[in-house]
């Protein structure tokens, strides 16, 4: 390099491609499944005591009607990473929200306080494949500078559903059937 000229080097980082549509769509559900996913988990907080009158359960069984769905979650969790790595994203998901639809039914039609736990364990069970493989899922096609932008969109989401859960509850127990 001669002397007395500075050498002029660029280092920009190479441009992303853009994405396309289809991406799109699949983080919008990506984003309606953790609000959905988020909704279920405090929703109840509040509905809890209408939920409870109605087949005369007990305090013990409020609180394991409660507690069941954060344990099947906790359970769960890493199962279904390991699960996801073996058989793919696709068909773990697609399990997680029909056996998540069936708890969904079990819960609403139970008689009795049994059935209401037996319906939130199973609906926590497969909250934690819902929870776990949205954020797999939406890491797959994006690239670790892209990720942490499409992480905190889908916060909102978690953030959005927290914050209305239990205004919600509270307006489903209070104007409409807890069912």
């Amino acid at each position: 390099m001669p002397r007395g000229k500075a050498a002029v080097t660029t280092l920009e980082a190479p441009r992303s491609p853009k994405k396309p549509f289809s991406f799109y769509m699949s983080f919008l559900s990506l984003q309606l499944l953790a609000l959905i996913t988020s909704w279920d988990a405090t929703l109840l907080a509040v509905a809890l005591p209408a939920i409870t009158h109605q087949p005369q359960g007990t305090t013990l069984e409020s609180f394991w009607a409660s507690i069941s769905f954060i344990l099947g979650v906790a359970v769960t969790e890493p199962i279904y990473v390991s699960v996801s790595d073996v058989l793919g994203r696709k068909l773990p998901l697609y399990s997680s929200m029909v056996l998540f639809a069936i708890g969904a039914i079990v819960f609403a039609t139970a008689q009795n306080m049994s059935v209401v736990i037996a319906g939130r364990l199973i609906q926590g069970l497969e909250a934690g494949g819902l929870d776990v493989l949205e954020e797999i899922i939406l890491a797959d096609p994006t690239s670790l500078k892209e990720r942490l932008q499409y992480i905190g969109l889908l916060a909102i989401s978690i953030a959005t559903g927290s914050i209305t859960g239990p205004v919600l509850g509270a307006l489903f127990s209070e104007f409409v059937d807890w069912r």
